[in-house]
Formats: C-alpha cells, structure tokens, sequence
C-alpha cells in the first residue's frame, strides 16, 4: 500500500473543500465574472485561471487548471478561461491543438438556470481530443473531453 500523500496537489483551496460547480454556475457567475472583467478584483474568487487551452495537448495542462475531487482525490478536472476568436461553426468544427486537435462531438445543449422554469442561460458544446494531423484519417480517439459553454446572449 503506498504512503498518503498530505499535499498531493498545491490547491487554491483549503484543505476539505472540493471545486465542482454546476453548469448553472460556470455560467452565471464564473463565465459572467471573466466576461465582464470583475475577475480582476481581489476581493473576487478567481478559481478559474485564464489559459491559451490549444498550446497544450490536455495531459501536458498546467497543474494551475486542475482540481482533484472523488476518493482520495483520483479524479481531475481542468477548469480553465480561454477568449475565443471566431472559428468555424457547424457539425464538422476542429480546433488545433499541440500535437493533435479537439474534434466537435455531438449537439448543442442548452444550459437552463436554476429556479427559473424554461430560461436557457447559455450551450454547451462537446469536443473530443484525437491525436495526429488535423483532417488526417489516421489520427486516434482519446479519452480527453472537453465542455466549451457559452453565455446566451
């Protein structure tokens, strides 16, 4: 049995508290936050650090973008700010990155707020990383997913 590492990870976090917040909320608050430029106040929570995410494949991300949580903190997510330029919509959307690319999977969901009946509030797009040349039929699946949400307008 291995040892019990006290300080697996440096956490902006006390040690206890885990961060694993809703879509509901990465919209409205944190999302809102870092559109608006609020993020930039001190006294303002600023869990989310803000990373050009296609410099990296997702397994080299900077350990400032991960947040342990399950038992004995084994699962990761990455929470991570990144202001996007206009890129090509629709069913085909790639996107480079490293030594791979993020490839759209799936359709658009619409993130509803809570407590109020029937609002959409912002989408949800679904990308999966493969690896290899971008348009390239040999390039593999990996198991890397990434959620890219936006506010409604």
């Amino acid at each position: 049995m291995e040892p019990i590492n006290p300080n697996p990870t440096t956490s902006p976090l006390p040690p206890g508290c885990q961060f694993f917040p809703s879509e509901q909320q990465l919209i409205l608050h944190y999302l809102t936050l870092k559109n608006t430029g609020d993020h930039l106040d001190p006294t303002s929570p600023n869990l989310i650090k803000d990373l050009d995410l296609y410099r990296f494949e997702p397994f080299n991300l900077p350990e400032t973008a991960r947040f342990l949580f399950g038992r004995e903190g084994k699962r990761k997510h990455y929470y991570c700010f990144a202001p996007m330029p206009r890129v090509k919509r629709g069913r085909g959307e790639k996107r480079p990155a490293g030594c791979g690319f993020w490839r759209r999977s799936g359709s658009v969901k619409d993130i509803v707020g809570a407590g109020v009946q029937g609002v959409v509030v912002g989408t949800r797009k679904t990308f999966v990383f493969y690896l290899g040349e971008l348009g390239k039929a040999a390039a593999v699946r990996t198991k890397w997913v990434m959620y890219v949400m936006r506010i409604r307008p």
